[in-house]
C-alpha cells in the first residue's frame, strides 16, 4: 500500500499516517462539496437574475400596451369633445369627425394583455427570493391593476355593442354604400340618441385613461424596485 506521507515503520507511524490520509481525504471531499455548493448557489443566483429580467420585460410589454391605450383614449376624448361642444350646430362638425366618432362609439376593443412569461414565473421559486413587499407590488400590478383594466375593457365592450345593436344597426349606419355626408345627415336626424352613446363611451374612456395613467405610475415604481435587486 502506498501512503502519501511515506511508509510507516511502526504501528504508531501507521496510525498517524492513516489518520493524516483520512484527514486529507475528508478535507478533499469537504472542499469539493464547498465548490459544488458555491456553483449551485451561483447558478441559482443567475437563474433568479434571469427571471427578474424576464419579469421586467413582461411588465414593460403590458406597460407599452397601456401607454398606447392612453394615447388612443385621449384622442377619442378630444374628438368626442369636439362633437358634443358643437351639438347645437352639428353641421359645423366635419363629416369625417362624425364618422370617426361613430366608429369609436361602436368599437369593441379588447385589452390584449398577454403575460405568458408571468405564467411561467408563477410556477418558479422567484417569489421566495424577493421580499414580501415586492411580491405584493408585483401581484398588485398583475392581479389588481391589469385585472381591473381587463374588467373595465369588458364593460366598455358592452357599451360599444349596445351602440351597435341599438343605434348603428336600426339607423342603417353599417350600410357600406353610405358616404360620410349621408352618415352625418342620419346623425343630425337622430342626434339625441347619438349623443346618448357618445356621452356613455366618452365617460368610459375618460375614466379608463385616468386609471391607466395611475397604473403606469405603479408599474414604473415596481420596475424601479426590481431593477434595484438586479446586478
Amino acid at each position: 500500500m502506498d501512503f502519501a506521507f511515506g511508509d510507516p515503520e511502526t504501528l504508531a507511524d501507521f496510525i498517524l499516517i492513516g489518520t493524516l490520509e483520512i484527514l486529507l481525504l475528508v478535507i478533499g471531499i469537504l472542499f469539493a462539496l464547498r465548490i459544488n455548493n458555491w456553483n449551485l448557489k451561483r447558478k441559482e443566483f443567475q437563474q433568479t437574475q434571469d427571471l427578474l429580467k424576464l419579469l421586467i420585460k413582461d411588465i414593460n410589454e403590458n406597460r407599452d400596451e397601456i401607454e398606447r391605450d392612453i394615447n388612443q383614449g385621449k384622442g377619442m376624448n378630444e374628438l368626442f369633445k369636439k362633437v358634443y361642444d358643437n351639438k347645437n350646430q352639428i353641421d359645423k362638425v366635419s363629416a369625417e369627425d362624425i364618422v370617426s366618432a361613430l366608429n369609436f362609439s361602436s368599437a369593441d376593443y379588447y385589452f390584449f394583455a398577454q403575460s405568458p412569461a408571468f405564467t411561467r414565473l408563477e410556477n418558479s421559486n422567484l417569489w421566495e427570493k424577493i421580499s414580501d413587499e415586492l411580491n405584493s407590488k408585483i401581484h398588485l400590478v398583475y392581479y389588481g391593476r391589469i385585472g381591473i383594466i381587463k374588467h373595465r375593457f369588458a364593460k366598455h365592450v358592452e357599451y360599444a355593442t349596445s351602440c351597435k345593436l341599438n343605434y348603428m344597426t336600426p339607423n342603417n349606419l353599417f350600410d357600406p354604400l353610405l358616404g360620410d355626408e349621408q352618415k352625418r345627415a342620419i346623425v343630425s336626424e337622430t342626434l339625441e340618441d347619438f349623443l346618448h352613446y357618445l356621452y356613455l363611451i366618452d365617460y368610459s374612456v375618460e375614466t379608463q385613461v385616468k386609471y391607466w395613467e395611475d397604473t403606469i405610475v405603479i408599474i414604473d415604481e415596481v420596475i424601479s424596485d426590481i431593477e434595484e435587486i438586479i446586478l
